[in-house]
């Protein structure tokens, strides 16, 4: 990881999930939600705020269903380094085909369920934010 502070970003398409997820952060002002309904909308959110770490939904409001996969793709290709050096991503999804998850795996990206995880999602995000400079993914059990 770079040497600043951790910045997270919650991508979904369920404005619901993000409310919940939200409560478990409140007072925290590296942690960032956004509501995507696309891959543009979910890059752009990126693009904006520029985290080290990112939560992204699978299955954003779309016709493939695998938004997830193709946000990934973009990132993996983009030139410019600088932007999401060292991101760390981790999906959330329910979705737990195995075509997903080895796909996922080989793109170094953990899976993390979505639904009654916001207690281990915000575990995890406390460490991260301990050991961000340490270089080591940090991994948990559901």
């Amino acid at each position: 990881m770079d040497n600043r502070d951790m910045v997270c970003l919650f991508i979904d398409d369920d404005l619901s999930i993000l409310r919940s997820l939200k409560m478990w952060f409140f007072g925290k002002n590296d942690v960032f939600f956004e509501e995507c309904h696309s891959t543009k909308e979910a890059i752009a959110a990126i693009e904006k705020i520029k985290p080290n770490v990112l939560f992204l939904d699978h299955s954003l409001t779309g016709s493939s269903g695998n938004q997830g996969f193709e946000v990934v793709k973009h990132l993996n290709n983009l030139e410019d380094g600088n932007i999401l050096k060292n991101l760390r991503i981790y999906s959330i999804t329910e979705n737990r085909s195995e075509d997903v998850r080895k796909w996922y795996i080989s793109n170094d990206v953990a899976m993390i369920g979505k639904l009654g995880t916001a207690p281990i999602i915000r575990q995890l995000v406390d460490e991260l934010r301990v050991d961000l400079n340490e270089q080591k993914k940090i991994s948990v059990k559901i």
